[in-house]
């Protein structure tokens, strides 16, 4: 099983969500949280949407601590679970593969009980230019 490298600060929309994800030893981007009740979508649970943006924004962590300076220009997602809203989650992230200048991600969002309620894969491609400083800043405290 992978170590922690680090704790990611993240983005100011994974912060509000109180998500604190993870940057492992094996370079993927890990998290545990609930998601809180303002990003409900079906009655009683999360919004897809949501879930799709936490997703991606894991991808886009183990891109970027990967080395890859990207931006998502293909991304979907399955859906085969609802999330309830309260539910306890947990997220894995990871680079694929890398071809030229594209990168390959795959994520998934599972319950306490290891059942997969979301995957997701993304396509991003190097996009230095848009980056003027760190866009995931390691955390000064665990």
């Amino acid at each position: 099983m992978a170590g922690i490298k680090a704790y990611l600060k993240g983005s100011a929309f994974i912060q509000q969500l109180g998500i604190r994800l993870r940057w492992m030893d094996d370079d993927s981007v890990t998290g545990e949280f609930t998601l809180p009740a303002f990003t409900e979508g079906p009655p009683g649970h999360i919004h897809g949407g949501v879930l799709a943006s936490v997703l991606d924004e894991a991808m886009g962590a183990a891109a970027h601590m990967s080395g890859h300076r990207v931006v998502a220009v293909h991304l979907e997602f399955d859906y085969k679970l609802a999330v309830a809203i309260g539910a306890p989650v947990k997220l894995s992230a990871h680079v694929s593969s890398k071809h030229g200048r594209k990168i390959y991600t795959r994520a998934e969002l599972r319950f306490a009980d290891e059942t997969i309620a979301v995957t997701g894969n993304g396509l991003f491609v190097e996009a230095p230019q848009f980056f003027t400083n760190e866009a995931f800043h390691v955390e000064d405290h665990p």
